[in-house]
Parts: structure tokens; C-alpha cells; sequence
């Protein structure tokens, strides 16, 4: 009985340890336009490990438009007629995403903040609307914080 509870109270431990991790993440987020509608990916490279990495990964992709790290691609023909405004930031989470895949449905909603420390939170949603007004309950001036946008991205 003993070792199955020092066996049970390990494993707690290392998933509890696991979980506390923090990733970094190079967070893409798009906006359509003027409009409040958006579209948010979230990179991770494992071998990427602090902010300053993360920010020469995206100056590096920025500048010279090719990828070494955070690999990826939006299609562009999905997203046709419309004025699309990428902003890349790096941001650290204790919260983990699986691994974003280009060709699924962007069918989740997220209320995103990444504050000054470049630390991300996420909240799920229901719907667009929910987000929105959930955004609007929050005082004025934490509001500019914030943004709702659609992810294919579930939090694990």
C-alpha cells in the first residue's frame, strides 16, 4: 500500500511539475481589417527556450521572410478580399496547446491578453460574442489589453 501511494504521490508530482513548465510561444495574431474579427496561432519550437531566443527567431523570419524556427504557413486563398494584418510577439504560458496545424477549422474562440512581461493567458470561449462581451465587462482601461480572436488551437 505504501509504495502504491509513493508511487501515485511521484507521479503527481512530475505532472504537476510538467504542467508548471513554462513554453514560449511566437503568438501570430491577425486582424481582419478595422474589424474585431481575428485569427490567432500559436508557435511553439521546443528548442527555443527563453524570450530573447524567441525574438531573434522572429527578427531572423521577419527580416529575411524564411522560417528557420517556427515553421509556418497561412493559407492566404482562405483569407482572400480581405486586408490582413499579422502582428508576430513572443510571450511565455504555463498553458499548453497542441501544436498548430494550417488545414484545420478555426472554430475555437479565445480572450488573449499578453501583458507586459510577455506572459500570455488564454480563456476559451463559446462563440465570438461571448468573447466580445466578456471583453466589454472588463474596465475601460484594461480593455486595450485584450483581444478576441479564432484559433484551431485547443489548450491541453
Amino acid at each position: 500500500m505504501k509504495s502504491v501511494l509513493f508511487l501515485w504521490l511521484s507521479l503527481w508530482t512530475l505532472v504537476s511539475m510538467a504542467s508548471s513548465e513554462e513554453r514560449v510561444y511566437l503568438v501570430v495574431n491577425g486582424q481582419y481589417g478595422d474589424s474585431n474579427l481575428g485569427l490567432v496561432l500559436f508557435l511553439y519550437e521546443p528548442s527555443i527556450t527563453t524570450l530573447e531566443a524567441c525574438q531573434a527567431a522572429r527578427v531572423q523570419g521577419l527580416r529575411d521572410r524564411i522560417w528557420m524556427h517556427y515553421t509556418h504557413r497561412l493559407a492566404r486563398e482562405r483569407i482572400k478580399g480581405f486586408t490582413v494584418q499579422l502582428n508576430y510577439q513572443c510571450a511565455r504560458s504555463s498553458q499548453v496547446l497542441e501544436p498548430w496545424y494550417e488545414k484545420d477549422f478555426y472554430d475555437l474562440v479565445y480572450l488573449i491578453r499578453v501583458d507586459a512581461n510577455a506572459r500570455l493567458t488564454l480563456r476559451p470561449f463559446e462563440n465570438q460574442a461571448a468573447c466580445q462581451y466578456a471583453l466589454r465587462q472588463l474596465p475601460e482601461p484594461q480593455q486595450a489589453g485584450y483581444r478576441c480572436a479564432r484559433s484551431n488551437q485547443y489548450l491541453l
